[in-house]
């Protein structure tokens, strides 16, 4: 079904009941915010500001970007080089995710005190509300360049994906941004997509994707917030059910919308096999990309 290259890159693989446009495994989808922690380790913004840390810290931090230009060149050389490195000659498209972690995942990185705190981290400053302030304008552009390597470096259509589009206001200012740093969507066919990971999305994804190329939905970040459950939360585990009516419902109201609009869909879910109505769904509206992320 799906060739894992870590959680952070995955192959996409169409199912056995789909008939996909694309060869096997010629998708490739990398979320940044996940490269960040597992290749990194240390806060996109300790690279651009140094933080007042502890003397083992900064030696840690050291280490890591020895032997680059400077910290800005080892966070774009390295990211941009790994993705790079898990295209095969039948990768037909690359989907690079803007980081979607929360403030608590970023503070637990080296200079990760540089990060505000939040009540609530997971309602918090993600995705395009991250990206559009002030505070967080250089990390942006940091991202974007990775996204510039790697494009100008393969011969695979290289595709973005924004993360936590919240609502329309979301959608015109992504695209403004991704324009000033030099990626604006149409030049030289480069696609933008949304990630439907609240029901606020997915319920207006018909007037959202007026904005984008198509739609990637994340199944299970869905559910949290549609059920208003913490997955990570061991007293609430049992409450986490992709299935239930209410993410169903919303599930196929994005799918319809970018059917309806003639856009692509790509689902995310970690584990597709233990939800069989979530399959069934996805083979009666005809997505035709699944990446199954456990």
């Amino acid at each position: 079904m799906t060739d894992t290259i870590s959680p952070t890159l995955t192959r996409v693989a169409s199912l056995p009941s789909y008939q996909s446009q694309t060869d096997s495994e010629a998708t490739l989808y990398v979320s940044i915010a996940g490269l960040i922690q597992e290749h990194l380790f240390y806060h996109p913004k300790a690279v651009i500001k140094a933080p007042k840390m502890s003397d083992i810290d900064a030696q840690s931090l050291a280490i890591i970007i020895e032997g680059a230009a400077d910290g800005k060149t080892h966070f774009v050389d390295t990211l941009a080089n790994e993705i790079l490195a898990n295209i095969k000659a039948s990768t037909k498209e690359v989907k690079i995710s803007f980081s979607d972690a929360d403030s608590a995942a970023f503070a637990g990185l080296l200079g990760g005190q540089l990060e505000a705190h939040e009540e609530n981290p997971k309602m918090g400053v993600r995705g395009v509300t991250r990206f559009a302030s002030d505070a967080s304008t250089e990390q942006f552009a940091l991202e974007c360049e990775v996204i510039k390597k790697v494009i100008t470096a393969t011969t695979a259509s290289v595709q973005i994906a924004v993360p936590f589009v919240r609502n329309l206001s979301d959608a015109a200012t992504i695209i403004d941004r991704l324009a000033i740093q030099g990626l604006p969507r149409g030049l030289n066919g480069l696609q933008v997509h949304f990630v439907c990971e609240v029901p606020a999305a997915a319920l207006m994804a018909d007037k959202l994707l007026q904005y984008f190329d198509g739609l990637i939905i994340n199944v299970d970040t869905l559910t949290q917030f549609t059920l208003g459950v913490d997955k990570q939360n061991e007293a609430l585990e049992y409450h986490f059910d992709p299935q239930n009516e209410a993410v169903l419902h919303l599930v196929g109201n994005a799918i319809q919308a970018a059917n309806k609009a003639n856009k692509p869909v790509l689902t995310t879910i970690d584990e597709l096999a233990q939800n069989p109505r979530i399959q069934e769904l996805l083979e009666q509206l005809t997505a035709t990309e699944v990446v199954v992320t456990a």
